[in-house]
């Protein structure tokens, strides 16, 4: 049980009173199981300045023990301050030992009622039964994906009085493809999915009495495969390399050309051949031989 108290301050050097008003959450599961002849440990936790008083009564409102302590051969209880101080409030756990149940008896609702000391108060019931299944799982949702994979967390809610398991089932169209038995861990990650496909995920409790055949779902899809890009420095170099092939190439091309229309070299006297008009008008003048 948490006891959230809220204040107004009352100076500008932060000096605080309490207000009238009194908000009281509580946190905790309000039922535990016991087998017969095993001892059952309840817990109550508050929160609140001045530092919270609590007491545990039956269900006739008859007080079984204070948090101050008490020892005996059926309850005992104990209290812990976990942390706090005067400014930001206290944080106190109580817990309640009912030693050797008898499922006759002691299978009742149990009362932790927590006062302020300023005339706040409020109070938890819990509920003490045999074991049992544990209840469905509860708030399963996806915190990760990729092609190929997809990460579910949960919360466990009762345990039946026996410490729980979990067992996580992949679906792809109503057909198993995944299981994953993770212990008491409340978390699972599948492998090997086909990308952008849609999964159900299916999270079942158990305990060593069985598994509880009611399930937590959710549905969701892997990611696209993640398309691939070359990197633009290597295409740079390779259309550099094909541009100055292509160049290379041409001056090639243009050199065999230029060889080609030389005039060839005169194999007698050693001396290149004139030709055209003007070696036509050197025979008619007699300038050559």
């Amino acid at each position: 049980m948490s006891d959230s108290y809220s204040y107004n301050s009352d100076s500008l050097f932060g000096i605080a009173s309490p207000t009238d008003e009194v908000n009281i959450t509580y946190e905790v599961d309000n039922m535990e199981g016991a087998n017969d002849r095993t001892d059952v440990v309840l817990t109550c936790i508050a929160r609140g300045n001045p530092e919270p008083v609590m007491v545990w009564y039956d269900t006739n409102d008859t007080e079984i023990a204070k948090s101050s302590g008490c020892n005996s051969s059926k309850f005992i209880v104990t209290m812990e301050v976990s942390d706090g101080d005067e400014v930001y409030g206290y944080e106190v756990t109580s817990y309640l030992t009912i030693k050797k149940v008898d499922s006759q008896v002691d299978y009742r609702v149990y009362v932790c009622n927590s006062s302020s000391g300023i005339g706040k108060e409020d109070k938890l019931e819990i509920i003490l039964h045999g074991t049992r299944l544990p209840d469905m799982p509860r708030k399963v949702k996806i915190t990760n994906r990729t092609a190929e994979s997809l990460t579910v967390v949960w919360s466990g809610v009762f345990n039946g009085g026996e410490v729980q398991s979990f067992r996580v089932s992949y679906l792809k169209t109503s057909k198993e493809v995944f299981t994953d038995q993770t212990g008491g861990r409340t978390t699972s990650t599948a492998t090997g999915l086909d990308k952008y496909t849609e999964y159900e995920t299916r999270v079942y409790a158990s305990n060593i009495i069985g598994e509880n055949n009611k399930y937590a779902s959710i549905k969701g899809y892997t990611l696209p495969s993640p398309t691939t890009t070359p990197p633009s420095g290597n295409t740079g170099i390779i259309v550099g390399a094909v541009v100055g092939g292509v160049i290379l190439i041409a001056i090639v091309i243009s050199l065999a050309t230029y060889l080609v229309r030389m005039p060839p070299e005169d194999q007698k006297g050693g001396k290149k051949t004139t030709g055209g008009a003007e070696g036509r008008r050197q025979r008619a003048s007699g300038g050559l031989p």
